[in-house]
């Protein structure tokens, strides 16, 4: 944090949590990542920058209206700068600017099923959720919009890292900016490779040490209509019996049967401040076959690891076909977030697949995936699975439906009646692929064992493979 010299006081009452304001160097046109080592692979050193006027009286108080937070800081965002106010130095010496952005932070604040919580793309392009919180009693987190300085920076040895400051030419401001940036190669999905943290995460991955904690993950194989089909992991986290102790991260693996790690991802919950994650989310692209996940959280002193295999089916060719299902938490509606950034020129959600996070969407729909899938009695479940139905030579419009049924795995029982679900709603014009985030289709079963078992069904009589996953009823 940098204080203007011109400032008279800090204001000893702000407590938003003011995000984005890392300074990192990273390949210009990717997201910013803010671990706590920085990287640069490229001519440019990016240097995210948030810049508050300070004259005004408490922004929010605990206990405040959130209604009030989007109006208290319109009235604190310093807008409207342009290189000729920013002073930037590395290492002690001033550099030129070469341009200035002004972008949103990709943040959302939620009321769903589940209660108030924030959710936020982090450095790796995964999304993090926090915990649920009271809104009478908690400061909402804000997506406040920031300012991107690009400058480029004298040669350096790799490995190495930079002092940077940033002041800005105005009175009575506040400037928040990381520190420092380091010279690492790294992917924009994996910004904790070659840093020490990400060092330190690696080898208790692979250690004997045994976890101070447990956490779930799964993984589910979706379409993505290119050569490498795309798997959705979900990682859930113990966050109630854990403390906050900065930097909360997380390390994915991928390994071939002659264990080969074929692909990585890693991101931190910098952005959630003091909050200790409840979940994660995020991607990657797989070629068919078998390999395991080994997928480590640590929150700054503990951590916990797990490994489930992953079986990848090569992309079909015909139809129709069935993806693998993801159990759900909630169905949620896709645009529920009740308090967004103000500059939406960024999206949460992008409309390429290839491009970053996207959530498990259909019909409007949106399915929050169960890493662990154990739910509570009466607490409602459904599914996300994908429909692979390309049109048939010589035939008119053709219908879809899925049949759906839950049976008890102790007996072979039917629980429920079979459903029968039509997929008319999902179906986009044009996508031989069907994405389905189904309603609710059981709340009211007795604590057991259960399987859900899916099957899809064209007019012309043609039909997908029954797909099962089990999930259970405490």
């Amino acid at each position: 944090m940098h204080w203007n010299p011109q400032k008279k006081a800090a204001p000893a009452f702000l407590v938003l949590f003011f995000i984005g304001a890392a300074i990192i160097a990273c390949p210009a046109g990717a997201q910013s990542p803010p671990g706590t080592a920085l990287q640069s692979e490229s001519s440019q050193v990016l240097v995210p920058v948030s810049v508050y006027d300070t004259r005004g009286d408490a922004l929010v108080f605990p206990g405040s209206d959130w209604r009030l937070i989007e109006k208290d800081l319109e009235s604190v965002d310093v807008r409207g700068l342009t290189a000729k106010d920013f002073l930037l130095k590395q290492d002690g010496v001033e550099q030129k600017i070469d341009s200035v952005k002004f972008e949103s932070v990709p943040i959302w604040n939620y009321h769903d099923r589940s209660g108030y919580h924030t959710e936020m793309i982090g450095a790796g392009e995964g999304r993090w959720t926090s915990p649920d919180w009271d809104p009478r009693k908690h400061a909402w987190v804000s997506g406040a919009p920031r300012y991107i300085l690009a400058y480029t920076p004298p040669d350096s040895p790799p490995g190495s890292c930079h002092s940077i400051s940033v002041h800005v030419d105005r009175k009575n401001t506040l400037v928040y900016a990381r520190e420092k940036y380091c010279n690492i190669s790294h992917s924009p999905l994996d910004p904790l490779r070659g840093t020490k943290l990400g060092g330190e995460m690696e080898r208790e991955l692979l250690s004997t040490k045994r976890p101070n904690f447990r956490i779930g993950v799964a993984a589910t194989t979706l379409f993505s209509g290119a050569e490498q089909p795309e798997v959705h992991i979900s990682v859930e986290i113990p966050w109630r019996s854990m403390k906050p102790r900065a930097p909360e991260a997380i390390l994915g693996l991928v390994n071939s049967g002659q264990h080969e790690v074929v692909a990585r991802f890693s991101d931190d919950a910098e952005l959630l401040s003091d909050q200790i994650p409840v979940r994660y989310e995020t991607q990657v692209s797989l070629h068919p076959g078998s390999y395991s996940l080994h997928v480590i959280f640590q929150d700054g002193r503990k951590f916990s690891r797990s490994v489930i295999p992953i079986n990848v089916r090569a992309e079909p060719q015909t139809g129709p076909a069935i993806s693998g299902i993801a159990m759900c938490r909630q169905a949620r509606i896709a645009d529920s977030a009740i308090f967004e950034t103000r500059s939406v020129g960024a999206e949460l959600f992008p409309s390429d697949p290839a491009e970053g996070f996207h959530a498990l969407l259909g019909n409007g729909l949106e399915c929050v995936p169960a890493a662990v899938p154990d739910f509570a009695k009466g607490e409602p479940v459904s599914a996300y699975f994908e429909i692979y139905e390309p049109p048939v030579v010589g035939h008119a419009k053709t219908s879809v439906e899925a049949r759906i049924r839950v049976v008890n795995r102790d007996t072979g029982a039917a629980s429920v009646p079979e459903l029968s679900l039509g997929l008319a709603p999902f179906i986009e014009h044009g996508n031989p692929i069907i994405r389905v985030a189904s309603e609710p289709f059981v709340n009211s079963l007795p604590p057991g064992e259960y399987r859900l078992e899916i099957q899809a069904t064209d007019s012309s009589g043609r039909r997908t493979e029954w797909r099962a996953t089990d999930f259970e009823i405490e």
